[in-house]
């Protein structure tokens, strides 16, 4: 989209969402196991698997649950980051020092 202004941009983006909701199938036991997370106490969610077996869509769905239920989503790619405490701590800096702990 050389040259596209923020309009053409938005419906873009659009469109690439609308084809990951329908390319996206399956997963109801650990969309639901998100959900009942969402619904109770802290819980911390462990996602792990073999390479391409749809686990970053996954976690893009969770986000895509918590914003909807209203919960602040922050996202952090760890293939982008220095593979240290202090590089994940600079980077969801905001979230650790403004939201609330787990307890």
């Amino acid at each position: 989209m050389r040259g596209g202004n923020e309009q053409d941009f938005a419906v873009l983006g659009r469109r690439l969402q609308a084809a990951r909701e329908r390319a996206f199938v399956g997963r109801e036991e650990e969309l639901g196991v998100f959900d009942a997370a969402l619904r109770g106490a802290c819980s911390v969610l462990y996602v792990h698997g073999a390479g391409g077996v749809g686990k970053s869509a996954l976690l893009r769905r969770f986000g895509q649950r918590a914003e909807e239920s209203g919960r602040p989503v922050t996202r952090l790619d760890g293939r982008t980051l220095d593979p240290s405490p202090a590089a994940f701590e600079a980077a969801a800096g905001a979230v650790l020092d403004g939201g609330r702990g787990c307890s």
